[in-house]
């Protein structure tokens, strides 16, 4: 007998199957970070722009090889033509003898020696017109490449021009500064989106022109300093005027609104909310154009391929001081020992300032995280958001798996959260963290806890309270951190209030009356409140003093913001917003968002009738609505709700209910499902909402309140929408162990088939086979998967069809017909292929391989399997992983390469017990021992034993303890202690007799027979 098995029985059994047929599979499989330029595989594009060099790329012209360039890095590359420019005296060189001007069309691996000037022989040219340039420095300085351009408008700039640039954007800064890390080659190569060891030869030229002076800094993260490079008195004046130059040269601009049109580069930061820098737009320009929205984009979201998201930051552009706080928060990253920090102060302190100045710092150096708490987020929500981190970052095992019916429960979820953070390495910021859910705050302080590993992750916490889940173990270790935010200092006061643009006199006037209270010196420096009040911080005050200047068109825009919470589009609050920002009620966020501070938010909210609070419910409740996004609907539905817009709220919820549903957001649309939320229509909930309700349960695992839910939609009207109901109950009741899941879910098939809903037939049917292949009805599991599989194929429905020909094989496996298993779940794998269900084919590939082990064709079933496991690892599916593992493990059985079989049943073991399928476990369990047995390891092997029985203990269906029995026979058969597998198979044999399932029982004797 062989050791090995398939995936598990039916798709739908215990709870939280790996890839359960009742949940579609996941549609947004979430990637690594797209790469901003074309693949390297485009054979359209030149072996130069294919090698990943972005400036090549941009021109769409080739270069000739540098005369110190190995021959391999340049490849193919062409030459346009070569113009011979005489360079200042100063500069030139030895002469030397040139060649001519090569044609577009003639290949050529040319050293460019006719041009001396370092800028001549650049690797990297960028489109400048070279009209505009003539008679310019550039034209007679050397910086100008000397490549033709067919494009009318564009911008030709070499790698020395941007590396100058680059220096000129950042010539304050000092040897001894932090930033100062930003002048290393590395950081220079990574803004400019340049090879290093371009910007290295660049950068060694400027060096010996006398334009560049070096100097060694520290670099956070580095245990050794770094060069870096400084303009010298003469680069600095090059720089300046280069600079005048490139920002006098047109070129066509994309404004935010899409529109396009040819400007000066010296316009471009009158169209953007932040001035840039020179440099990061110039190396922005693609094809002689430049989209601001993908430059804003790149600029706020991903920079050196680390996930940015801190849409919920505020980073005022008057921030000023905090240096030993910034200082704090750098040591807290550098150090490997602490996990998390607490940053605690008062309401307007500047909590959020001071972390989004420091976590700026951090931008292409690790992911970012940043997330606000309220009252109503829960441990879903928070683990939702940090799924979508680890998916941005490559690794989205967790998103595939929160798209997925749950299983395993709660501890699946954390595991592969753990799992996830230690390879992504993190730094989370929690803002608002003691408004958290109980729930939530749970997770967060699992998180911190210092005993799970979770690799170099750091957890900065913002709370305006000590937060009770920090324990103080962990602060007396040092685990944890704390740093408590006071008042600024009188020089920091007055500089904030200087950078506000507050008149002289009248600075120290504030400071005296405001102290050193941020949010206090904003409001009273920028005139939104008398200086008698500017110290009082409470909502009281700011209803009473901030909200009094602003005129009834501010209070509806500043009312509307604070009921949607959260960044807020500055289009829908209107005119009235850049006002509001002035006065710093409002703080800009991203490029058109902003957000309202807490303060002035209770302040609003308590100012606001009955009356008026509804109107701006419903208003954010469409603007929500005509966003699109699931989490936005919900948002749309709950506004609806609190406005009285009930009929709005039900219609938004049956239209866009099941996209809610599927995008994973059911823990956030269950509540606004409760008859609670409806109680003022002084209606019953409409039938459709109770269906929903039923599902949203059911994709939570909550299957008895599911159940429930379902039972109570039997009695609608609408046929469809009962029959449904009866289908969503018996795929609850089934998942529960329950009897009355058979019949449930016949009646649902003869209602559906009545109703000619054909594809939820096909469904129905397979969900019947899997009930009777569990129960050992063969010829029953073999009826319904064949009807299914027959009217999937009608209606074209290739994942119905394809999970019924894989049930078909699973049957057949069943029967020891190996080879007919491998054809049937060969032509599943081709059907379900074709659909992309990805979930689905490593169940398959799991499947195959274990067939091939039974059928001792080894080479191939390594093959399925190694593909299976990789597909299961990558979406999260503890299930097919456990049961491709144990396939691995029974292949290495089979080649009697004990020590290598152990690890992978062990690793099985786990997850069949994290999913709770107990058989499966006690399996692994039962070759575990024979394992140990062949290494001598008794006592490992008793254990192992003792821990099968407790599992088979644990295992409702009759079936399935018969067969974990019968491997344990089987284990202790071959390990040489056939009393004891004699008593296995004898408790097997009186199992199957009780159950009455006569195929197990011949299988039983069988076994009794080759052991006697």
């Amino acid at each position: 007998m062989r050791a090995s098995v398939k995936v598990s029985s039916s798709g739908p059994r215990s709870p939280g199957r790996d890839g359960d047929p009742a949940e579609p599979p996941p549609v947004d499989i979430r990637q690594h970070p797209p790469s901003e330029g074309p693949s390297d595989e485009d054979a359209g594009l030149s072996v130069a722009v294919r090698r990943g060099d972005p400036l090549a790329s941009l021109l769409g012209v080739h270069r000739g090889i540098e005369e110190d360039e190995h021959p391999h890095d340049a490849g193919t590359a062409r030459c346009k033509e070569v113009r011979r420019v005489r360079p200042p005296q100063s500069w030139t060189r030895p002469h030397r003898a040139h060649r001519k001007p090569l044609t577009p069309h003639r290949r050529s691996r040319t050293v460019h020696r006719s041009l001396p000037s370092v800028f001549h022989r650049s690797c990297h040219p960028q489109t400048l017109h070279s009209e505009s340039l003539r008679g310019s420095p550039l034209a007679s300085g050397g910086f100008k490449c000397p490549v033709e351009l067919s494009t009318r408008v564009g911008l030709r700039v070499t790698l020395p021009d941007l590396c100058l640039l680059y220096l000129v954007d950042r010539a304050d800064l000092q040897e001894d500064d932090r930033a100062a890390q930003e002048m290393t080659q590395d950081w220079i190569a990574q803004s400019l989106r340049a090879r290093r060891s371009h910007v290295s030869r660049a950068m060694t030229r400027m060096v010996t022109r006398g334009l560049v002076k070096t100097a060694k800094v520290h670099v956070a993260g580095e245990p050794r300093r770094r060069l870096a490079y400084f303009l010298t008195d003469d680069g600095l004046r090059r720089g300046q005027e280069l600079r005048r130059h490139v920002e006098d040269q047109r070129l066509s601009i994309i404004d935010l609104q899409g529109l396009e049109a040819e400007r000066r580069l010296y316009e471009v930061p009158l169209l953007l909310p932040r001035r840039p820098r020179l440099s990061d737009l110039v190396s922005s320009i693609r094809g002689g154009r430049l989209d601001l929205r993908q430059f804003l984009d790149r600029q706020s979201r991903l920079k050196g391929g680390k996930v940015y998201d801190v849409r919920e930051a505020s980073a005022p552009a008057h921030f000023r001081g905090r240096a030993a706080e910034l200082d704090r928060l750098a040591s807290f990253y550098d150090d490997p020992k602490p996990r998390g920090l607490v940053l605690v102060g008062l309401p307007g302190i500047g909590k959020t300032a001071l972390a989004a100045q420091w976590v700026a710092t951090l931008k292409g150096r690790c992911h970012v995280l940043w997330r606000r708490l309220s009252p109503d987020t829960t441990d879903r929500d928070l683990v939702r958001d940090l799924a979508g981190l680890l998916a941005s970052a490559g690794h989205p095992a967790l998103a595939d798996y929160l798209q997925r019916p749950p299983e395993g429960g709660k501890d699946l979820a954390i595991t592969l959260l753990r799992e996830g953070m230690a390879l992504a390495s993190p730094l989370l910021v929690i803002d608002d963290a003691q408004r958290g859910h109980r729930e939530a705050s749970s997770l967060l302080g699992e998180l911190l806890r210092g005993d799970t590993p979770l690799g170099s992750t750091k957890i900065l916490l913002l709370s305006r309270e000590r937060l009770p889940y920090v324990r103080a173990e962990d602060l007396a270790r040092g685990r944890i951190w704390e740093l408590e935010l006071a008042d600024l200092s009188r020089g920091e006061a007055l500089a904030v209030l200087q950078a506000l643009g507050a008149p002289l006199e009248k600075r120290d006037v504030v400071v005296e009356r405001c102290g050193g209270h941020p949010l206090s010196l904003e409001l009273a420096g920028a005139g939104s409140l008398p200086l008698e009040g500017a110290r009082r911080t409470s909502a009281a005050w700011v209803a009473e003093e901030a909200l009094f200047q602003v005129d009834s068109g501010g209070r509806r825009a500043l009312g509307l913001a604070s009921i949607l919470e959260g960044a807020v589009p500055l289009q829908a609050l209107g005119s009235e917003s850049r006002e509001l920002l002035r006065r710093c009620l409002l703080r800009a966020v991203e490029v058109d968002k902003a957000v309202v501070h807490d303060l002035i938010r209770e302040a609003v909210v308590q100012s606001l009738s009955s009356k008026d609070l509804a109107a701006l419910h419903l208003q954010a409740g469409k603007i929500l609505a005509s966003g699109g996004t699931a989490e936005e609907i919900v948002g749309a539905i709950r506004h609806l709700l609190h406005g009285g817009g009930f009929e709005a709220a039900r219609a938004l919820a049956v239209e866009r209910g099941d996209e809610i549903i599927q995008a994973g957001f059911s823990s956030t649309f269950l509540p606004l499902l409760d008859t609670g939320a409806w109680v003022a229509t002084k209606k019953p909930l409409p039938p459709r909402l109770r269906l929903l309700r039923g599902e949203a349960l059911f994709a939570l695992g909550r299957r008895t309140e599911a159940s429930k839910a379902f039972e109570e939609c039997r009695g609608i009207r609408d046929p469809m929408a009962a029959a449904v109901a009866r289908l969503g109950q018996g795929k609850a009741e089934f998942q529960r162990g329950s009897r009355t899941a058979l019949p449930l879910l016949l009646d649902a098939r003869n209602r559906l088939e009545g109703l000619g809903a054909l594809r939820l037939f096909a469904e129905a049917q397979y969900w019947i086979g899997g009930i009777h292949e569990q129960a050992g009805r063969i010829n029953e599991a073999r009826e319904a998967f064949e009807r299914g599989r027959a009217v999937a194929l009608d209606v074209g429905d290739r994942r119905w069809e394809g999970l019924c020909a894989y049930g078909i094989g699973r049957l057949r496996s069943k029967q020891r017909d190996f080879a007919g298993a491998v054809e049937q779940e060969s032509e599943a794998l081709a059907l379900l292929e074709r659909g992309g269900h990805r979930l689905d084919v490593a169940k398959v590939c799991t499947a195959i391989g274990g067939n091939f082990v039974e059928l001792n064709r080894l080479a191939e079933a390594e093959v399925y399997l190694a593909r299976a496991t990789a597909e299961a690892r990558t979406t999260g599916a503890i299930g097919v992983l456990a049961s491709a593992l144990y396939n691995l493990a029974s292949m290495l059985y089979e080649k009697g390469d004990v020590a290598a079989m152990i690890p992978f049943h062990e690793e099985a073991l786990a997850s069949f017990e994290l999913i709770e399928e107990h058989d499966r476990a006690a399996e692994s369990a039962a070759w575990l021992a024979w394992g140990f047995w062949k290494r001598g390891q008794n006592d490992l092997a008793e254990r192992h034993l003792r821990r099968a029985e407790d599992l088979i203990r644990r295992t409702r269906e009759p079936a399935l303890r018969v067969k974990a029995l019968r491997h344990l026979g089987r284990a202790c058969w071959r390990a040489g202690h056939r009393e004891r597998s004699r008593e296995y198979l004898t408790r097997a044999l009186s199992e199957a007799q009780k159950a009455q399932i006569p195929s197990s029982e011949e299988e039983v004797k069988r076994d009794l027979r080759e052991l006697s």
